[in-house]
């Protein structure tokens, strides 16, 4: 299997999905905090918006992998809801699969599970321990060798620690600590890549502490939104109210075009004044699970053509 997707933007080839089934079941009045889940979703109208989100990925010619063809037992997933967030569980690097270790109780079991799909067709090279914190979901790739991690109620400091001695010999050369504000739980709530210099930000949460830039053990301290701007990037603003609606949390297929909720008008209207193709995606149940596109996909393979400027 081809694998490594240490990018947002270059040409998706394959991407692993799970269908959600029978586990969001678990989610009820009485477990919907637990398992981080802003309402109880309709089943049935949650998966038919989710088989919709696979026939854009198939009709652009995307691979999409579904967990549930992969699981030997499907029993193990039955309380496990967010299993479709498969973005936050797993990220699959140049050198191999970075298994994370999630912040909420509700999640612990779903790294151990995805490893065991994967790991006889791609190598295991960081695997998130305790004390250490780490959800793919503050994983954004700037290019081929610069990771954004942003760290806050899911990720922790030990966890990335844990992940630049784990990327040592990888192709990312430079990992970036972004603190988030309190009140977010993941840094793509807040920032996206869609072109090799273009970006969607939430600029106040970019601006609310110093970043720390890892350069192969040299760090250095400057305020992300400060770093984008100093690299060249144009950066689309998303307002307070459409951070809440997922409007920065977008997927893309390839350099400017994109996958996004298609509430999020005004954001589209914006992007494709500056020349975005959007493939807007149906979430009114989806989103009740707190998550975009970029929380339901985890990148295998993406085509290595966007060289670093």
């Amino acid at each position: 299997m081809r694998f490594g997707a240490v990018s947002e933007i270059c040409p998706l080839y394959s991407v692993l999905m799970h269908r959600p089934g029978q586990e969001i079941l678990a989610v009820t009045s009485k477990t919907v905090s637990y398992y981080g889940f802003r309402a109880i979703p309709d089943l049935r109208n949650l998966q038919m918006e989710f088989d919709s989100f696979i026939d854009t990925f198939r009709n652009e010619g995307v691979k999409v992998i579904l967990m549930n063809d992969l699981l030997k037992n499907t029993d193990e997933i039955s309380s496990l809801p967010n299993m479709y967030f498969t973005r936050d569980i797993l990220s699959i690097t140049d050198i191999g699969i970075i298994v994370m270790n999630m912040g909420i109780p509700g999640r612990l079991s779903e790294p151990p599970i995805a490893k065991q799909v994967l790991e006889s067709e791609i190598p295991v090279v960081v695997e998130i321990s305790l004390p250490g914190q780490l959800e793919g979901g503050d994983f954004v790739y700037l290019d081929e060798h610069t990771l954004a991690v942003g760290y806050g109620p899911r990720t922790n400091q030990e966890g990335i620690s844990q992940l630049v001695k784990g990327l040592n010999q990888s192709a990312i050369t430079e990992i970036i600590s972004v603190p988030l504000p309190p009140h977010l739980i993941h840094l793509d709530q807040i920032f996206s890549v869609i072109a090799p210099k273009m970006c969607i930000v939430h600029e106040p949460s970019l601006k609310y502490d110093l970043a720390h830039i890892n350069q192969r053990g040299e760090i250095r301290k400057e305020f992300f939104h400060s770093y984008l701007k100093r690299r060249g990037f144009v950066m689309i603003p998303v307002k307070n109210e459409e951070v809440m609606q997922f409007g920065a949390n977008i997927c893309a297929i390839e350099p400017n075009k994109i996958v996004l909720y298609e509430w999020n008008k005004r954001i589209i209207r914006t992007l494709e004044h500056h020349g975005v193709d959007v493939l807007p995606i149906q979430g009114v149940e989806l989103v009740k699970g707190g998550g975009g596109p970029h929380c339901m996909t985890c990148p295998i393979y993406r085509e290595p053509t966007i060289k670093k400027s």
